[in-house]
This record gives C-alpha cells, structure tokens and sequence, in this order.
C-alpha cells in the first residue's frame, strides 16, 4: 500500500463508501510576470465513512477490491510543462463509473492551467468531485514520507481575471480533509483562485483536521447549501420547486415557514422544466405558498468537526457556514480580513442551528465589514437573505472559552456579533483590546 494512503485517515472498519484523498501542501507564489501560480502536494485529503471524528477509532479496511487507475493512462506527465487538467479530469471521470478506485499520481510536478477573464464567474475550479463514490487520490511519497506529488495551478493574470475555486467538492457524502495546506512560498505575493475548499450540498458526515490555510484572495473554507424556491402549487398538491435536486422517497424537504421550520417527508420527486415536482407523503406544509424558500436535508450535514486548524492572513472569511451541527474548536484565526460568517448570504445559503465555536483563538482578525454590519468582526451570525425579513432561524449556538485578542485591530470591531438568532449561549470567552466585545441585534451587550 502506498504510504499515503494511511495518514490519518478514519475509515468504517467493514465497508468503503465514499473515498477521496488528495491535494495537500498547497503552495502559492508569483511567477514571471503574465502567469500566477499556485502550486500544490499531495497527501491526504478523503470522502470515507468515519468510524467517529476521534483519531482513537482509525482502522484501515481492505483494499483488495479497489482498482488503479494512473493518470499516465489519460495523458498526464510530470514534469513535462504541459497541461494536465483534461488529462486528470478524465480519470476522475472514468473513475466515477467504476468499482472503488484509486486515482495514482507519480512524483513530480503537474500542471493545472486555466485562462481567466472578465467572463469567468469565478465559481470555476480547479479540481472538481462530483457525486463521488469510492474514489481516491492518492500522489507519491519520498523516502521519509512526505509529499513527492505536485499540482502547479497557472494562471493568466489580466485586471479582469476572477480566478477559479481551488478545490471544489459537490453532492458527495462523509467528507475528510487532514493534513492541507494553502501557503505563500518564499515571503511573494499570494495569488491564485478564490475559495480553498469550496463544499456544496454535501451529507454525511464532515472532518477538517489539522489543516493550514494562509494568503487565499478569497474564503478559506466555504460550507455552503442553496435554498430552492416554491415556484408553483399545483391542484393535485405538488410543488414546482426551484432550483430543485432529486430526493429519495423518505427523504426531507425543510419548509421555513412560521416561527419554527417544518419538515415534510417526500413521497416522490421528479425533474420537470422549471424545476422539480414534489409529492409530500402528508401534503405540503401549512403555510408554504409561492415564493416559500425551503432546504433540502438530503444535501445537508448530519455532523461536522473542524479542529486544530489554523486560518491566517486571507483576503477572505476564514469560515463561511451555511449548515447545521458544525463545531469549529481549537483553530486560531488571525489577521483575516473579513468576519467568519455563520448564516445565508443575499442569495444562498441556509441556517446554521446546532452549531458549537468553542476554544479557539482569534487574533488581529477582520479588518473589512463585507457583511455590511457597520464594524468588523470577528464572528457574525447574521442572515442577509432577500428571502427573508427579519428572520430568527439561526439557533441553539454556543460560543464558548475562546480567546479574543485586538491589540492592533479597528477599536470600533466587534469579537461576537449575533443577529437573526435565538438560544445563543455566549460565555466563558476572554476579550482584550474591544470596546465592544459583544453584540446581540445591533446593541452592545453589558
């Protein structure tokens, strides 16, 4: 087995269900002048089945089943200059469609080379995992066990350029990253794409352990899910949702509706134009009617743990949350320039519920109001959804014995800023350096 594929994984002892490990070291500098690059190594990063977010419980399974794939099969060489990405892209392709598989790489250096415009939205990506099952990632290793496999991102720099996402995982489920690392590389100017690990509409279970995410233009680390919209309430008692995804039957379809949201049980879904149609197995929920914003549980965590991480120097939200049952604890966050966001944006994203920041550091961090708040801050919880006015579905939150230290920071920024929430806990934190180390609807708390 290759070495890598044992780095602080946590596997379910009698079955592989989603695996996927990869791109870690990752690495970012100035080029010659036309070109950026971001330059990566592997070594851990997976989709598996965990045992328990504790490393007490890691078991290695069988790897007897697994195919190999090796991206020199599809045209892909290190070390050659050329570019690798439709190369790489077509085994991840042909990897999806087979029995458990692992995608080797060989040492050396990879390109990954995109031309970006005015017309890029930005939401490209540079790796992308969609629907993954059973697969792996899996780069070479020196002789004292370090990373040996390396992804050279160039890029096309012009004044209009809106660089792609850096990692780009969808729809997949029980998702672990250990051991990753975005870093500038000898004190130059950290460029490259806009988010670093960019997860949408996942389920399961989510792990980011030990991780190290300096100079990204743009959020560190988004958890994000979308809304979909009631867009019409036909006679027989279906919805037209949109944008729509498909649910299994017994699923959940969460209705924002009233005080509390409603969970309705799917009977059947179906694609159609325009959307999805929905038949509830008990009707739809009192109170939805056209414009209702629902979630769909099928795309949203079940649990999440990130831990010892560290979030420094990013032109970015170190954290952008959109999802329940997530605790953030032991990271240290420093010197970010905009506040971790907890709730959904103008148009996407969801409530976080169930949500623990605990024992974590913040230092010098958030120094731009990009949340529109009137001050910075270090944490907002906050909605800016055009869906909603005055919504108060963010809730059950405990922020609890983190340190907060400003001592070169905005005097007017805020440690804690809460709004749009109820049954927030906010105790046992140290402030130093704040006028106004807490904030609950736009007023400082005493």
């Amino acid at each position: 087995m290759n070495a890598a594929l044992t780095v602080g994984l946590i596997f379910l002892q009698t079955a592989w269900q989603v695996v996927c490990r990869s791109l870690c070291n990752q690495r970012r500098w100035l080029s010659p002048p036309r070109y950026g690059s971001l330059r990566s190594a592997f070594t851990a990063i997976l989709l598996a089945p965990l045992v328990a977010l504790t490393a007490a419980e890691t078991k290695t399974p069988a790897l007897a089943s697994v195919r190999v794939l090796d991206v020199a099969e599809f045209g892909a060489v290190p070390n050659d200059g050329k570019d690798d990405t439709l190369a790489i892209e077509a085994a991840i392709q042909a990897a999806r469609r087979s029995q458990p598989t692992e995608i080797h790489f060989a040492a050396g250096t990879y390109n990954l080379i995109r031309t970006v415009s005015g017309k890029t939205s930005g939401t490209d990506y540079y790796i992308g995992v969609k629907d993954a099952e059973n697969l792996a990632f899996v780069g070479a290793t020196n002789g004292a066990g370090k990373p040996a496999t390396r992804l050279e991102r160039n890029l096309v720099l012009n004044n209009d350029a809106m660089p792609p996402n850096q990692i780009c995982i969808q729809h997949s489920s029980n998702i672990t990253f250990r051991k990753v690392r975005f870093e500038p590389e000898n004190g130059n100017l950290a460029i490259g794409g806009r988010d670093g690990l960019h997860l949408s509409m996942n389920s399961g279970r989510l792990l980011i352990e030990d991780c190290y995410f300096k100079g990204l233009r743009m959020d560190p680390l988004v958890i994000r899910r979308s809304f979909g919209l009631v867009k019409e309430i036909r006679a027989d008692g279906s919805l037209l949702i949109s944008p729509g995804y498909a649910v299994p039957s017994g699923d959940r379809i969460r209705f924002w509706v009233g005080a509390d949201p409603v969970d309705a049980v799917v009977a059947k879904s179906e694609r159609q134009k325009g959307g999805y149609a929905y038949r509830f197995a008990d009707g739809a929920p009192a109170g939805a009617k056209i414009g209702t914003a629902v979630s769909y549980q099928t795309y949203s965590l079940n649990q999440a743990l990130i831990r010892n991480t560290i979030f420094a120097d990013n032109f970015g939200s170190a954290i952008v949350n959109f999802e329940e049952n997530v605790t953030v604890e032991g990271c240290t966050f420093d010197n970010n320039a905009y506040q971790v966001k907890y709730g959904p944006n103008v148009e996407s994203g969801g409530f976080v519920r169930n949500n623990i920041i605990r024992n974590n550091v913040f230092l010098n961090t958030s120094w731009v109001d990009i949340a529109h708040r009137g001050q910075p801050a270090d944490i907002v919880i906050h909605s800016l959804s055009k869906f909603f006015k005055a919504p108060r579905y963010n809730r059950n939150i405990l922020i609890a014995g983190n340190v907060f230290k400003n001592p070169h920071g905005d005097t007017e920024a805020v440690g804690i800023d809460v709004r749009n929430a109820e049954d927030v806990q906010i105790r046992d934190n140290t402030f130093e350096g704040y006028t106004k180390p807490v904030m609950i609807d736009g007023n400082v708390r005493p």
